[in-house]
């Protein structure tokens, strides 16, 4: 069985799990811990006590949403196989440089690895986890051929990835109360914009590689990306008001107002590029909300951290640039 050239197989296994995506959920773990321990003091939800997180409970929750994503990578190269096998043969199962059957034990230890990390935080981390691994199969073996239920689904696990934060700091008591606070805690409100956010990235990114014309029904994806950026900035500098230092405030409306920028200077430049910027703009989005609702400075510290994962991603992807 031959690799690609230049190739080996820690490459190809870099390639399988999208090594440069995968420090995104680390910026999403961090910034639910931020935004809850910010928000905790100033709230009372029924069924919750806020608690101050151990550095173990971060890095396990950090643990948990790392693998949760590699596990969906892993999948996602098995599941579509035959199709790259047609239209992305340099893909590493399709080249031949991996197989299918490692790939999904691979996933499958991925998935009880995350289970495991979460469990051993809180129960509200490990009913959450459990959402994310449902809802990433659902997505892989069904939904993925219908586009609008399938980037919707992708946006929610994006949120999903931010609340294991959130339950760090805001453990539940029951599973039933793990559910409902999706809705109608005070931690959700961040859950569902990023969400909203990341249904729109992804939307205009399913159609990466089809023909020009096939993308003008999603031309508006950019701008409903633009505008939930642009609700943010309003959002952070209303917090004026409230407990959140003017420093904070200002760091998180620069940071999604440089999100807003880099999609308005990427629509010039082609589509994929495009699709390029809404992505991991992912890392803005989650800093400004770490900057904009986090502990002082503990908020800050978190927002610098994704700026400086978007930037080692970015290193990443020069040395495994996506297949």
């Amino acid at each position: 069985m031959g690799g690609a050239p230049g190739g080996g197989r820690l490459r190809a296994w870099l390639e399988v799990l999208r090594a440069p995506l995968l420090l995104s959920p680390v910026a999403d773990v961090l910034a639910g811990w931020a935004f809850a321990a910010g928000t905790a003091g100033r709230v009372h939800w029924i069924g919750s006590a806020p608690m101050q997180a151990t550095p173990r409970d971060l890095v396990l929750a950090v643990v948990a949403g790392v693998c949760l994503l590699a596990a969906g990578m892993a999948q996602n190269a098995v599941v579509d196989l035959e199709d790259d096998r047609l239209r992305k043969p340099q893909r590493p199962l399709a080249r031949g440089a991996l197989g299918k059957a490692p790939v999904a034990c691979v996933a499958a230890a991925l998935w009880l690895i995350a289970l495991a990390a979460a469990a051993a935080v809180t129960r509200g981390l490990l009913v959450t986890a459990t959402l994310i691994v449902v809802g990433t199969n659902a997505y892989h073996l069904a939904l993925k051929r219908w586009r609008v239920p399938g980037c919707l689904l992708l946006g929610l696990l994006r949120g999903l990835d931010l609340r294991l934060g959130v339950l760090v700091v805001v453990p539940t008591v029951d599973a039933g109360r793990a559910l409902s606070g999706l809705v109608d805690s005070p931690f959700a409100d961040a859950t569902w914009w990023y969400a909203a956010y990341a249904f729109a990235a992804a939307l205009f990114a399913s159609t990466d590689d089809e023909p020009e014309d096939s993308r003008r029904g999603l031309a508006s994806s950019p701008l409903v990306a633009q505008i939930l950026l642009a609700l943010g900035i309003g959002l952070a500098l209303a917090r004026l008001r409230h407990a959140q230092p003017w420093v904070a405030v200002a760091v998180s409306a620069a940071l999604l107002s440089w999100a807003l920028v880099r999609i308005r200077a990427a629509t010039a430049l082609g589509s994929q590029r495009l699709s390029g910027a809404m992505l991991s703009n992912f890392y803005l989005v989650t800093g400004a909300i770490a900057a904009g609702t986090g502990p002082w400075p503990g908020g800050l510290l978190v927002a610098a951290l994704a700026v400086l994962l978007l930037l080692a991603s970015r290193q990443l992807m020069r040395i495994v640039p996506p297949t």
